[in-house]
């Protein structure tokens, strides 16, 4: 139990206080700044707009992690899409599927990595990136390729300047980007994220107090992380009752192609039903035979976990940035071309895993 305490309430702390440093930062207009920062850069055209969007959630994403750029770029993305005057839901989008699909390259870039690369005997240890990077980039562009496709007319054409926003408080303003800064500084250097994580919504939240505003009415998604608690207790429970046998079943124990794309669509699988932190726990022990294996089942929990909403915490995270910056996600259409954006992705990145000279 003291295991499973340690795993799980450094993941619902750190969600809670990310949510908290967002929802300030975008009360004081950091995302505005930012957005206006990248639409100047692009010269009014939405393509280079887009791209440089897309590089930001690839570098974001690989060494700041995931969460980052869920919590902190697709706001954004957003800002900087409503002020253009163009459909945010394209850019949202980039953002939170480069979060996930992103995501293999560095042990920083996802929890399942740090998870997988610190894990005694496993395959990946100390040689992670050797063996992540082909199919990181592999599934990087093909998500590129996925929204370009699904959005052809968005990034086209050229969009109107607006004005540059005018903060309300200079001074909260450049506390809250310093904070971001600082923060980006420490996962960058593999910092546990949570503590400072919790440090910095501190400091945020009695400096917004201090200044006349009311902490009570920010908002904190405490639903959200009761939801992910009871999905870690799920697979708790239900693990020694059979579920992990049954997992390990569905692993297989073959090296090929086939073998390791079965893993990593049973990596996708566990992450889209039930989280793929919980489900990449249960799913671990099957795979520490191979580097193969093992990479192909981060490539499942990563980049496959992006068809639901709870699939990873950096979706859960999205969608509540995305709700609360007024942007309305369909989850019907969005869970679909997810979908085929993962049925893409897996067989793409395994593919370009076995390019690589691994056991």
């Amino acid at each position: 139990m003291l295991e499973f305490l340690a795993t799980v309430l450094p993941v619902l702390i750190f969600l809670l206080a990310i949510a908290l440093v967002a929802e300030i930062c975008d009360r004081v207009g950091v995302f505005d700044v930012a957005g206006h920062a990248l639409l100047r850069l692009s010269g009014g055209r939405v393509l280079p707009l887009w791209i440089g969007l897309v590089l930001l959630c690839l570098v974001t994403t690989s060494v700041l992690s995931l969460d980052t750029t869920a919590v902190l770029v697709a706001p954004v993305a957003i800002a900087m899409a409503k002020r253009a005057r163009l459909d945010p839901v394209p850019f949202a989008v980039t953002a939170v599927w480069l979060a996930n699909t992103g995501s293999l390259l560095l042990p920083v870039s996802n929890l399942t990595n740090l998870l997988s690369s610190a894990v005694h005997g496993s395959p990946l240890q100390g040689q992670f990136t050797a063996s992540t990077w082909l199919p990181a980039l592999t599934a990087s562009v093909v998500t590129v390729v996925a929204v370009a496709v699904f959005w052809p007319r968005v990034l086209k054409g050229r969009f109107r300047m607006p004005a540059a926003p005018k903060p309300r408080d200079p001074f909260m303003l450049w506390l809250a980007g310093g904070v971001c800064v600082a923060l980006a500084v420490l996962f960058g250097l593999g910092v546990e994220p949570a503590w400072p994580t919790v440090a910095a919504a501190a400091v945020l939240t009695v400096a917004y107090a201090k200044r006349g505003r009311s902490w009570r009415k920010l908002r904190v998604p405490w639903v959200m992380a009761l939801v992910v608690l009871a999905l870690f207790v799920v697979v708790r429970v239900l693990g020694p009752l059979g579920l992990d046998a049954w997992l390990a079943s569905l692993l297989g124990d073959g090296h090929g192609f086939g073998e390791q794309l079965r893993v990593a669509f049973v990596g996708a699988l566990g992450s889209n039903l039930v989280n793929n932190l919980p489900a990449f726990l249960a799913l671990q022990p099957g795979v520490d035979d191979g580097t193969g294996r093992a990479v192909s089942l981060l490539i499942g929990a990563n980049a496959g976990s992006i068809v639901t909403p709870w699939g990873s915490l950096a979706t859960l995270l999205w969608l509540w940035r995305c709700k609360a910056s007024g942007v309305k996600i369909a989850l019907g259409p969005h869970i679909l071309r997810s979908g085929v954006l993962a049925a893409a992705v897996l067989p793409a990145s395994v593919g370009a895993l076995q390019l690589l000279p691994l056991s």
